[in-house]
Parts: C-alpha cells; sequence; structure tokens
C-alpha cells in the first residue's frame, strides 16, 4: 500500500493530475498520481483501467480533489474518468502523441505522406485544436488517393500511415484541452512529462542496487516513491 497523505498540502484541494505507470523489468508495476510535482499516491499494481480507477478512488478517500487529467492514452481510460468524474476534463498527453504517430511512421518515413504528416506534427504545441484539425484535414485530402490504395488482395498498402492519421483523429478531442477558454484558467499540463522526468530519476536511483533480491528491490521503490527525490 503506498504511504498515505505524501503531499499533505495538497489535501482537500483540487489539482491537476497527472497519472502513469513505471516498470521495473516485468514483474514489478507501480500506478503514480502526481499533482504538483509531487506525489500524490502510488500503488504497486498492473496498469489496468480497473486498477488506474482504484488508485484515483483511494487517493480521493485520502482527500485529494481532481480539477483536471492528463494521461497517456490508455485504451478505456478516458470512457472510465468521463463516467466517473464527468465535467473534469482530460489532457491527451501531446508527447506520447508524438510518439504514437512516430512509432507507426518511423523518424525518417520513406513516403512523402509520411513526410508531410511527421512535418505537420512536430510543432504540435503551436497549435489550437481547430488550426490542427484544419491541418490534419488538408493532410489527409492531398493524400486521399495514396491512403486510399490497395493491393490485389484488397488490402489498404500505406497500413502505417493510415494508422498514424486514425490515432491523431481519435484522441484530437482531448490534445488541446489545456488551450481551450473554458479550461486555460485550470493551467493544465499538456504533457506528462512530470511523471516521465521523475520515473527516469527513480530508475536511476534503483538501478544503483541492482543485486537487491525482489523483495528488498520493492521495498526501496515504495521508500523512494514516499518521498522526494534528490
Amino acid at each position: 500500500m503506498a504511504v498515505r497523505h505524501l503531499c499533505p498540502i495538497l489535501k482537500d484541494q483540487y489539482v491537476n493530475v497527472c497519472l502513469d505507470g513505471v516498470y521495473f523489468g516485468w514483474s514489478i508495476s507501480f500506478i503514480v498520481i502526481r499533482a504538483n510535482g509531487q506525489n500524490i499516491y502510488f500503488e504497486q499494481t498492473s496498469e489496468t483501467v480497473e486498477h488506474i480507477a482504484e488508485c484515483l478512488r483511494k487517493a480521493e478517500v485520502l482527500g485529494y480533489r481532481y480539477k483536471s487529467f492528463t494521461i497517456d492514452g490508455r485504451k478505456g481510460v478516458v470512457q472510465m474518468l468521463q463516467e466517473r468524474y464527468p465535467g473534469v476534463p482530460i489532457q491527451y498527453c501531446q508527447f506520447h502523441q508524438k510518439k504514437t504517430v512516430r512509432s507507426y511512421l518511423t523518424r525518417e518515413p520513406k513516403t512523402e505522406c509520411g513526410k508531410a504528416l511527421l512535418a505537420f506534427l512536430r510543432p504540435l504545441t503551436r497549435y489550437n485544436r481547430q488550426e490542427f484539425e484544419q491541418g490534419l484535414q488538408a493532410l489527409e485530402q492531398q493524400y486521399k488517393e495514396f491512403l486510399a490504395e490497395r493491393n490485389e488482395q484488397g488490402r489498404y498498402m500505406h497500413r502505417s500511415v493510415r494508422s498514424a492519421f486514425r490515432s491523431l483523429r481519435r484522441n484530437l478531442s482531448y490534445l488541446f484541452t489545456y488551450k481551450e477558454e473554458q479550461y486555460k484558467h485550470l493551467n493544465i499540463p499538456n504533457t506528462t512529462n512530470t511523471c516521465e522526468g521523475y520515473f527516469s530519476q527513480l530508475k536511476s536511483k534503483v538501478r544503483v542496487h541492482s543485486g537487491l533480491v525482489r523483495e528488498r528491490r520493492i521495498k526501496l521503490i515504495k521508500k523512494l516513491l514516499s518521498e522526494p527525490l534528490n
């Protein structure tokens, strides 16, 4: 179980939450909830939608309140948050969106369409939703015939590029929440970088003690998660 009241100063306040999972090999994983650069809750568990929901509930029991969620896009999380916390804005991590598109296109796409899409995505933070949607639509129209090409078996030939477009379309509603007029005053983080940076430091600390047996390793991780890293 996580240490209670990891950040008492935020208790009974509405906070912008970033949540993510951190893994130490294949057998040890934690869900970590952060706000204002601090851990407010963690638990050793797998990163499923059900476990994320339970961790959020337990953090609420401790007195933490949510004014926004910034997430990495795990399937089903958006629906869960909408059902459990209606009206609380959701921001999809723009860093993770870029990473997803790069996984489909690679860093050096071979097709002109892939190159154009990657170039369009590069200055993601400069767009608002309307600008991004218009630009994406223009690209889809420009490469409409290319994206529709099929092979002799009737299958789409450029499935990776199509998947990249589909990912952007699917997440579009949550990519620019932090810039929407009704939410600007909330100062919603547009990435989960507070988690990514923290996890990098955490793993470096744990790596120093790589010879520990599993139970001692878990104990060390919990101790580090319970206190600020220096």
